[in-house]
């Protein structure tokens, strides 16, 4: 005898047993029965008895299952879980099903989706749409572009070999740019980037006198200037000071000179820098613009009453002596004429 469920159904309805088994009988006769009360219409939607089966314990144990039809064929296991299609909102439709099931809605291009069975009755359109980037991306699920940073646009420009990212506060957008700095310097510096001139070291100007071989770069009190220091640097008494007129008392060594003994001319210079407190740096020619108070285009000579000092007053006392030593550019820059030549009155 062969037994359901190997005996596979036709379209329409279950074969009687080959071998006349009347058990058999009445089990195929109780399934007609129970899918005619249940309204399921088994005809061209199911391939076996164990189907049909499994659909009528489906719709026992969930009253709200649908009752399948040749164009909603599937339920999914025997929990009543069904899919169906059909045409219009299945809210509209008021279409019934358990939680959890779906519906394929087939009206139009516009109109349709898939919808899912919430605890709450309500069907749920299921989003279906193409996957779109969004935030710091655009493009497909396929192909994305970084389009910005942190939410901060970012330029479509094409880059220039060395470029980096540069953030622009008037196009509010990262963008491609020299690494380098452009336009005018400031601070110490003068011109423009990428070549701009230190003018300045810390602040302080700094001259732009040529500087000749073996010259060091030296502070005369107001300016960096080239400087020869290996021949100007002379001992002296801890009392000469910067801008003091000085003469030689002996190799290497200078000391206050003053108009009212020649003893202490001529002037050689004046004192451009004091690197210890014995020893001076001395300027013979040049400007020296360390000075303060200077009437401009005045001439000055060495001082008879105050040793180191200038005056704008040639001593005229017997017994003095007259050098001449510069006359002033402005308030701070007296230009140095001095020679050895002084006159003694």
């Amino acid at each position: 005898m062969v037994s359901y469920p190997f005996i596979i159904d036709t379209n329409s309805t279950i074969p009687p047993s080959a071998s006349g088994d009347p058990t058999v009988e009445d089990l195929r006769q109780a399934i007609f029965a129970i899918e005619n009360e249940l309204g399921i219409k088994p005809s061209g939607a199911y391939a076996s008895t164990r189907t049909r089966l499994d659909i009528l314990e489906a719709r026992i144990n969930n009253p709200l299952a649908p009752a399948p039809n040749t164009m909603n064929p599937f339920f999914i296991g025997n929990t009543g879980v069904s899919i169906q299609t059909n045409f219009g909102d299945p809210n509209v439709l008021n279409v019934l099903a358990i939680p959890g099931s779906l519906y394929l809605r087939e009206d139009g291009y516009n109109n349709q989706g898939l919808y899912s069975r919430r605890l709450d009755g309500y069907w749920h359109q299921i989003d279906t749409d193409p996957w779109m980037a969004a935030g710091d991306l655009s493009g497909t699920q396929y192909t994305q572009t970084v389009i910005g940073l942190q939410n901060r646009h970012l330029s479509n420009v094409a880059p220039s070999d060395g470029y980096a990212l540069v953030w622009s506060t008037s196009l509010n957008e990262w963008l491609p740019g020299p690494v380098d700095p452009v336009g005018p310097a400031g601070g110490d510096l003068s011109g423009n980037y990428p070549n701009p001139i230190v003018v300045k070291i810390q602040t302080t100007p700094v001259s732009n006198t040529t500087p000749t071989a073996a010259q060091s770069l030296f502070f005369d009190g107001t300016n960096w200037k080239p400087y020869n220091l290996a021949g100007n640097i002379f001992s002296c008494p801890s009392g000469v000071a910067v801008n003091d007129a000085v003469y030689s008392t002996g190799a290497n060594s200078v000391d206050k000179a003053q108009a009212n003994s020649s003893s202490t001319l001529p002037v050689i210079g004046f004192v451009l820098s004091k690197p210890t407190s014995t020893t001076a740096t001395v300027q013979y020619s040049g400007e020296l613009n360390s000075f303060s108070g200077l009437t401009a285009g005045s001439t000055y000579y060495l001082s008879s009453s105050s040793a180191g000092a200038i005056t704008t007053t040639a001593p005229n006392t017997v017994g003095f002596n007259v050098q001449t030593l510069g006359f002033a550019k402005n308030s701070t820059t007296l230009v140095i004429t001095a020679t050895r030549n002084y006159v003694a009155l």
